[in-house]
């Protein structure tokens, strides 16, 4: 697991982001390829995360909405609770 606070939010940062709890996960032994669950905003689907992630096949990547049938809930909600009302 990772974080960080930034002021705007945006592929480079989803990618660094993503990248530190990759190699996070590495230093404890935890070698595998996440898969990672996603809303469809623009700061987790862009072309940064896909191809610098997704296309070298460090993460695979699920789209709520258009990869899982009844992910919306359980994914939307977290991500609004996270960006919106803490915000």
């Amino acid at each position: 697991m990772a974080w960080k606070v930034s002021k705007d939010c945006w592929g480079v940062r989803t990618k660094e982001l993503l990248k530190t709890a990759l190699a996070t996960a590495k230093l404890l032994g935890r070698d595998i390829k996440p898969n990672l669950p996603v809303n469809c905003g623009s700061e987790n689907v862009n072309e940064v995360v896909i191809e610098s992630l997704v296309t070298s096949e460090l993460i695979s990547m699920t789209t709520s909405r258009n990869d899982i049938e009844q992910s919306n809930s359980m994914v939307e909600i977290l991500f609004h609770k996270m960006r919106h009302l803490y915000l």
